[in-house]
């Protein structure tokens, strides 16, 4: 059985990282057409969101894990 987080907090972990990501306020955010997660969901399917550097390390781009966070949400 899978356990996952209730909708309340994946969808505040969201916002909050989305807004990381793009240094705007979740007012802002929630102004914005759904075609956003839709191509946020695209991109981390195909691992796009927290892509490695040649180092192996993750860069700090504000991203956080949203690609985590998108796995709770469906369109």
């Amino acid at each position: 059985m899978r356990v996952t987080e209730p909708w309340p907090l994946a969808k505040a972990k969201l916002i909050d990282r989305i807004c990381q990501r793009y240094s705007c306020l979740p007012s802002q955010l929630l102004d914005e057409d759904i075609s956003l997660l839709r191509s946020l969901n695209i991109l981390g399917e195909a691992g796009e969101l927290n892509v490695a550097s040649e180092d192996g390390t993750k860069p700090n781009n504000g991203a956080g894990d949203i690609e985590s966070s998108l796995a709770n949400v469906s369109f």
